[in-house]
């Protein structure tokens, strides 16, 4: 069962956007997106309709070799009527963000979702080629999420490249180009500024930002060069100022301070890490893969599974 609404307690990521938060609450055990673990270093996400993502970890450790199964269907198509429609009721700003979170929320009530147990936020996100300026790391919050060409091109694999403050947006398959026929279509409701937001899931795992709902709105969007808009879907923890929190906060400071060379990015960093504590993101639940590491090989595509065995062997 999952319920939504907008927070009741008071506590959200970030004050500044508080309007755009919506809250969820689930009370299923068993997801239709699922994450399995297959030591060493292997992830498998599965959905209803079959395997959804493989990923195996890097000899560098500096990233996942990924390769790409079966994207989900998550939400109803969103036709040019309803686009208009929420447009004309909500011209303010966040009047549209808080009917796109609330029309997201129903869609996820009734469609695959990966919503465990326990509370979950729905906010809006900006999608930036550029560094962003309102960087979060790790178990804090992430308002910006990076856009990465390499990403989106791959047919079916990929490499999925960490960084200090990166947060990618990984695409579940290939974003179409800019003369498809429905991206035409979408590109006009963009220039409008009525194109629905994408539809995003933080995983930490990957440490990236699955795209659920949306391929079709962020090739649109590229190409009339409108905002790419989103909504983030994040699994929140309360999070109380203790020693262990503090001992990680000074952790993650000593990391930024003797890694990031650019003065600027480690001046926002540092201040983000002393945001007031409050709703935190979480990580993602995972288990075991029965059947361990011959069974992930099984699944993935054979040559490419090889060749990720190669890489880690040297």
């Amino acid at each position: 069962m999952l319920r939504w609404g907008v927070p009741t307690d008071g506590i959200v990521a970030d004050a500044r956007d508080a309007a755009a938060v919506l809250e969820l609450w689930s009370t299923d055990s068993a997801t239709p997106l699922d994450t399995f673990v297959a030591p060493p270093e292997r992830l498998l996400i599965s959905s209803p309709a079959g395997p959804m993502l493989w990923a195996a970890g890097s000899a560098s450790r500096w990233g996942l070799h990924v390769r790409r199964g079966v994207a989900p269907t998550v939400a109803p198509p969103w036709t040019a009527d309803r686009c208009r429609r929420i447009r004309a009721a909500h011209p303010d700003h966040d009047g549209w963000w808080t009917a796109w979170a609330f029309a997201f929320a129903e869609a996820l009530a009734v469609n695959a979702h990966p919503i465990a147990g326990g509370r979950w936020e729905l906010r809006r996100a900006e999608v930036t080629t550029e560094w962003a300026a309102r960087r979060r790391l790790d178990g804090l919050s992430v308002d910006t999420v990076e856009l990465d060409d390499d990403l989106l091109t791959d047919a079916a694999a990929c490499f999925l490249t960490w960084d200090i403050g990166s947060a990618w947006l990984l695409p579940l398959r290939t974003v179409g180009p800019a003369d498809d026929g429905r991206v035409k279509s979408a590109a006009k409701l963009a220039a409008d500024g009525m194109l629905p937001p994408l539809l995003l899931w933080w995983h930490s795992g990957l440490h990236a930002h699955l795209l659920l709902d949306g391929h079709v709105r962020l090739a649109a969007c590229r190409a009339s060069g409108a905002p790419i808009r989103a909504l983030t879907l994040t699994r929140a923890d309360v999070v109380a100022a203790t020693p262990e929190v503090e001992e990680a906060r000074a952790t993650r400071v000593a990391v930024i301070e003797a890694h990031v060379v650019d003065a600027v990015r480690r001046n926002q960093l540092l201040a983000d890490l002393h945001q007031p504590l409050g709703l935190r993101r979480s990580t993602t639940r995972a288990r075991i893969l029965s059947g361990g590491l011959d069974a992930w090989r099984r699944g993935a595509d054979p040559a490419w599974g090889a060749t990720v065995d190669g890489w880690l062997a040297n």
